[in-house]
């Protein structure tokens, strides 16, 4: 196996022994080798989020992850803190977009200047992936924009979408495969990234 999801709200519903098992299952599965996304969707504003981020994102968090969900949708800033924390733990961020749920889009899909309104996240989006590119790969921010959350109703709709956020996946892609070289079982979940990406062409 090479990663878990956890889910944190069946843990958090558990109260605080729900929580300690996911302390405990973050921890071990990150000493197997496995790399960890936390499903907790966390996004707040200010020092909120910090909090937030410090909680969820890194290996040294109270909840150790190699990765975290994050929703956007309280506004681009809220993700500062996550993006923060990412780039200082060498993390990676899932960022919601166009979601599957049945009523996704009452909100996202309302047009807006003749564009889907979660077009337009993506095109806020799409530069947060790209930024801070240095040459020293030890250096590069790990703000992955997960495709795979995107569910996406038409292959138009998809090209659309594609047309946004293309080019920084495929720099998001590339940093990710030279990340997982240390590891043989993390580099390939770095080519199962790349496959969910193909997959959705």
């Amino acid at each position: 196996m090479a990663a878990i999801k956890p889910q944190a709200a069946f843990f958090e519903q558990q109260g605080p022994d729900g929580m300690r098992l996911l302390q405990t299952l973050g921890r071990a599965a990150i000493d197997a080798g496995m790399l960890v996304i936390m499903d907790a969707k966390r996004g707040d504003i200010g020092s909120t989020s910090t909090a937030y981020a410090n909680a969820w994102i890194g290996h040294d968090a109270t909840f150790p992850s190699d990765a975290l969900t994050v929703n956007p949708w309280l506004g681009i800033d809220t993700l500062g803190p996550f993006l923060t924390r990412a780039d200082a733990t060498f993390s990676g961020l899932f960022v919601l977009n166009r979601t599957s749920n049945d009523g996704a889009g009452d909100l996202q899909d309302q047009l807006v200047n003749g564009a889907p309104l979660y077009m337009h996240l993506a095109s806020m989006l799409a530069p947060l992936a790209a930024v801070d590119m240095p040459s020293d790969p030890a250096a590069i921010a790990a703000a992955v924009i997960n495709l795979v959350s995107v569910f996406i109703v038409s292959p138009d709709s998809l090209n659309k979408f594609r047309e946004r956020l293309f080019a920084c996946f495929e720099r998001q892609l590339s940093y990710s495969n030279r990340r997982f070289d240390a590891s043989p079982m993390k580099q390939q979940t770095g080519q199962l990234l790349t496959n969910n990406v193909q997959t959705h062409q």
